[in-house]
């Protein structure tokens, strides 16, 4: 019985140790036909090429647009609870 447990620690680790192995020769493939960047080198901020947005040119936005507030004043909701006052009523 204790051979057979001795054996299967045997076999566990050598299966851990290969599985490592295999991981790390994996990362180090990708790395070097560049598929993965290689996190010790350090980077260059300004040689870094990012995405650009294109332009479009069919877009139109307009310059001026005006608010119209298509509810009634007089039935809007008013905050009784509000001790704020707006300064330019005073001005009417």
């Amino acid at each position: 019985m204790e051979e057979i447990e001795v054996r299967h620690k045997r076999i566990s680790i050598f299966a851990i140790i290969l599985l490592v192995f295999l991981g790390a020769s994996l990362w180090i493939f990708f790395v070097t036909i560049q598929v993965l960047p290689n996190p010790f080198i350090p980077v260059d901020v300004e040689t870094v090429i990012l995405p650009t947005p294109r332009p479009t040119s069919n877009v139109e936005v307009p310059v001026e647009t005006q608010y119209q507030n298509p509810f009634d004043e007089n039935t809007q909701y008013v905050n009784p609870f509000s001790s704020y006052q707006n300064p330019f009523d005073s001005i009417e």
